[in-house]
């Protein structure tokens, strides 16, 4: 008699599924560390953002939009331009699921702003992006939703 007994088949089978459960694990994204990705990345664009500012000596402003956000820079002319679209201030759209708040704020070209503030939040948290007067940024996880 040759072939499998039912045991061997089930154990074959156990290890299969914690194989596949494994595999699904580990590439479906973290909603949570999503939120909070996109919630440094928009800290460290807004030091950029201040850092250019002052080193360029032309006033920047950061631009919350409807799906994402953008930066422009003053121009000669005292209007705004959009910058490059595959430089580091490039319009930005957030993922899907993630939505942001927060108001327009202009960083001088002297380096000095009001304080400000943008909420990232979506998938189970909310993080607080906030960029002080000198360009100090911090972020912080306000409560999981």
């Amino acid at each position: 008699m040759k072939g499998f007994t039912l045991v061997e088949i089930l154990a074959v089978l156990a290890v299969a599924a914690v194989v596949a459960l494994a595999a699904v694990v580990a590439v479906r994204p973290d909603p949570v560390g999503r939120a909070q990705s996109e919630a440094q990345r928009l800290a460290a664009l807004f030091e950029l953002a201040h850092a250019e500012a002052g080193a360029s000596g032309r006033a920047m402003a950061w631009i919350p939009q409807h799906d994402g956000y953008a930066f422009v820079r003053a121009g000669a002319d005292g209007g705004w331009e959009a910058l490059d679209a595959d430089g580091p201030f490039r319009a930005r759209s957030l993922p899907a699921g993630l939505k942001l708040r927060g108001s327009r704020f202009v960083l001088s070209a002297r380096g000095l702003h009001a304080p400000a503030q943008a909420v990232i939040s979506g998938s189970g948290a909310t993080f607080m992006v906030r960029s002080g007067s000198l360009g100090q940024t911090s972020v912080q996880r306000l409560h999981a939703d």
